[in-house]
């Protein structure tokens, strides 16, 4: 007899009672109404893949931007190059290298001295290996070395090499001559050439003049000398001239000369030329940028074969509009040049029937050589005036091409403070008065007395001297160490940390491994941190702590040990805020200990005012035009107040910005320049009124040529949230995922459709398994009563 299991789980149905395989009729109902999910994922995808594509096409796009920012901003087109060549004599004498700021012309050098290092050499010594029995310390071009009796020639040796390393090295290199089987020299050698050579200073010991470099007080011996320093003479036009070094970047603008031999009446040649290398590598990296891009576009753009899919993009029309607008760009002419070179086709760059571009080197080369100018405008976005008192500076990516007439209702000024009334001398009484001149734009104040008798020579000169006064900052360790036991002989950097005692003589008690941390600040406020571990007391110096402190301020300043103190000085006089912490940790009992650190001096550079003597009174200005720029003026009075007779008022002075129109638009003035203003055709428009006149200056041509033109119809699609191209990514990314929330939608109903399908199926299965029995208990009394009746 048939029988059937059922159950109140929809996933227990067998379909045995009915026959029927319910599961799989569901599964394909569901499959049927399921379609519309399948489609939107199947769009989802295609929207994936255009995405993808998409962000290769912005890659291509972005390098072609990359590589037309050269010929757009002009910067391809600065190359310059040097060659030197022998005028007169045997050869050339020099090698030049040229930068971007040199000017193209002719230059005649001439050199009678090249530079020379200083080689010095000391006594004869009999040994390499034995001790010297020298003890000491010394400083070899500032570096300091430090010797022990048992120090040999070689250690020696070594020890001055150690001293030619880090930010503060000696720049002096130690070797030894073998004179004969027995007897040797040391030699030091100057790394840096020059007639100043090296520089000794005996710090305790004699170690110099015992060796035979000095005389005892710090002179250089003659008998040590065996090469002497010398400084390069040269001319250059004519002119002549030394340096230190046969390396020479300060003679010829934008040039470095490399004096490589001497001879008198030798004549060098030196042609510094604009090089047209960069120019041509910038163009051809723009042709090789563009026929990439070309080259995904057409693959994109062309109609699949019979059958064949259709590449991710073929439909999307921003493809074919940008490869459109962009092709227009690089046809069309670019106003206000010349007509035989208004095109990149003109100038051998050219656009074949393929969409591609070819370079033309020698068009191109010859363009650059010839009409340099007419190119960099074909390019770049250039600007220029027809008044010599103003100045083209800049333009921005929304300055409009055009001619903007200039009109200045206002000339910047400086400020300006002139006295009256005075008689030309300083009455007082005996008591100084005070004027103090603060410069607004750096905060730096400075101050005079005025004393009795001044005249008004005296006044300005000692503003001016006042106003010119700089100073380097510098701090130092709070506390002063000494080095010797009775604490009262400051320490030196060739103190060792054993033998550092405090004031009064009692012992810091430095052990071996202890250490000091430091923290320091350099004068741009950037910071830096560290530790010096003191391998050991009794061999390790306060200046190897000072030297590694050094490293870590690099050049930006200078430590050393002065009066028992580290002291670290800026290597700029300026508004600094140069510190350093010292913190000894006496991990092993020491009592070491540096202080808190205190300015000894407070940084400060030059002011930009002047002081003059007019008609026998008194002028203060700022060198600086503008509204931002000028200076306080201050009196503190000594005994009787004087300061009046100077007709010079207490108070804050400041000049004024300039101010007009550029085509009729306002603009916005700072010093002496004129800013085009925001929202109006010459917006990022930058000039420069160097001229006190107001009125009609003339106009100014901003010119925007291909490169320009170009880098701004490629900020348009690529700049940002709000570039085209971004736009279009984020409307499909937001079609994706819309797509995908309808279909979800429809697995969630369909998901629940099954359930009630099964559910409904699963109770069938269940009403016939019931009826099967119900039928079969009937059956089964029937058969017994028939059975009965028999």
């Amino acid at each position: 007899m048939a029988t059937s299991s059922t159950s109140s789980s929809s996933s227990s149905i067998t379909g045995i009672v009915s026959g029927i395989d319910y599961r799989s009729l569901v599964d394909q109902i569901i499959s049927a109404e399921g379609a519309p999910a399948t489609r939107l994922r199947n769009q989802k995808t295609a929207i994936n893949d255009k995405l993808t594509q998409y962000a290769t096409y912005r890659t291509l796009l972005a390098a072609v931007q990359s590589a037309v920012k050269g010929l757009q901003d002009g910067s391809a087109f600065d190359g310059v190059s040097a060659s030197t060549s022998a005028l007169a004599g045997s050869r050339a004498l020099a090698t030049a290298s040229a930068g971007t700021t040199a000017t193209p012309g002719t230059y005649e050098v001439g050199v009678t001295k090249l530079a020379r290092s200083q080689k010095l050499g000391s006594t004869t010594i009999g040994s390499l290996g034995t001790a010297l029995g020298l003890a000491g310390s010394f400083t070899l071009n500032g570096a300091t070395v430090t010797v022990g009796a048992s120090d040999t020639l070689t250690s020696l040796r070594d020890k001055i090499n150690a001293a030619n390393s880090g930010a503060a090295a000696s720049k002096v290199t130690a070797s030894i001559l073998q004179v004969d089987s027995t007897h040797y020299r040391l030699v030091l050698t100057s790394d840096e050439t020059g007639a100043a050579g090296m520089t000794f200073s005996d710090t305790g010991g004699g170690v110099p003049a015992a060796l035979g470099f000095t005389n005892g007080a710090n002179v250089i011996q003659a008998g040590a000398v065996l090469v002497s320093g010398l400084d390069a003479q040269f001319s250059v036009d004519g002119v002549a001239m030394t340096r230190t070094s046969n390396t020479v970047t300060d003679a010829i603008q934008g040039v470095t000369l490399t004096l490589t031999g001497e001879e008198v009446g030798a004549v060098t040649g030196v042609t510094v030329a604009r090089a047209g290398d960069q120019a041509i590598k910038a163009a051809q990296s723009f042709a090789d940028a563009w026929n990439k891009l070309v080259d995904f576009v057409k693959a994109q753009t062309t109609p699949p074969k019979d059958g064949a899919k259709a590449a991710a993009l073929y439909s999307e029309g921003l493809l074919r509009t940008v490869s459109s607008t962009l092709s227009r760009t690089l046809l069309q002419g670019v106003t206000g040049v010349s007509a035989d070179l208004a095109t990149a086709g003109l100038a051998g760059l050219s656009l074949g029937q393929d969409g591609k571009l070819s370079l033309n080197t020698t068009k191109f080369e010859a363009a650059f050589r010839t009409r340099l100018s007419d190119l960099r405008s074909l390019f770049a976005q250039v600007g220029t005036a027809t008044d010599a008192r103003v100045s083209y500076i800049t333009s921005g990516a929304k300055t409009a091409a055009g001619t903007y007439a200039v009109d200045i209702t206002a000339a910047a000024t400086q400020a300006l403070l002139a006295g009256t009334g005075f008689s030309g001398t300083y009455a007082d009484d005996g008591t100084a008065d005070t004027m103090t001149v603060t410069d607004v734009l750096s905060g730096v104040a400075t101050s005079v007395s005025l004393t009795n008798g001044m005249t008004t020579t005296d006044i300005v000169n000692a503003l001016n001297s006042a106003f010119a006064t700089t100073t380097k900052h510098s701090v130092a360790a709070g506390n002063a160490l000494f080095g010797d036991p009775a604490g009262t002989v400051a320490a030196t950097a060739a103190t060792t940390f054993s033998a550092l005692t405090q004031a009064g003589g009692a012992s810091f008690n430095v052990q071996n491994g202890e250490s000091v941390d430091y923290i320091g600040k350099r004068g741009d406020g950037s910071t830096f941190s560290g530790k010096f571990t003191i391998t050991n007391a009794a061999t390790t110096t306060l200046g190897e702590l000072a030297s590694q402190v050094q490293l870590a301020y690099g050049t930006s300043a200078t430590v050393s040990v002065s009066g028992g103190r580290i002291v670290v000085t800026d290597a700029t006089a300026r508004t600094s805020v140069l510190d350093l912490t010292l913190t000894a940790n006496n991990e092993g009992g020491g009592a070491l200990a540096f202080g808190t650190s205190s300015v000894l001096a407070t940084g400060r550079p030059a002011v930009q005012l002047t002081a003059t003597d007019v008609g026998g009174q008194v002028q203060v200005n700022s060198a600086i035009y503008g509204s931002t720029a000028g200076f306080t003026l201050a009196y503190t009075g000594g005994g009787a107040d004087g300061t009046a007779q100077l007709g010079l008022a207490a108070g804050t002075y400041k000049g004024t910005d300039v101010a007009g129109t550029i085509g009729g638009y306002a603009a916005t003035g700072s010093g002496q320049t004129l800013v085009g203003g925001t929202g109006t055709a010459v917006e990022g428009l930058t000039l420069s009124y160097n001229g006190t006149a107001t009125g009609s200056l003339g106009s100014t041509t901003v010119t925007l040529g291909t490169g320009a033109l170009m880098q701004r119809a490629l900020d348009l699609w690529l700049t940002g949230s709000t570039g085209t191209l971004s736009v279009k990514e984020s409307t499909l990314t937001a079609r994706a995922k819309a797509l995908e929330e309808r279909a979800l939608l429809i697995d969630d109903r369909l998901a629940r459709r099954k359930e009630s399908l099964l559910k409904q199926y699963a109770a069938m299965e269940t009403a016939l398994g019931k009826l099967q029995t119900a039928s079969q208990s009937v059956t089964a009394l029937l058969n017994a009563q028939s059975s009965d009746n028999g």
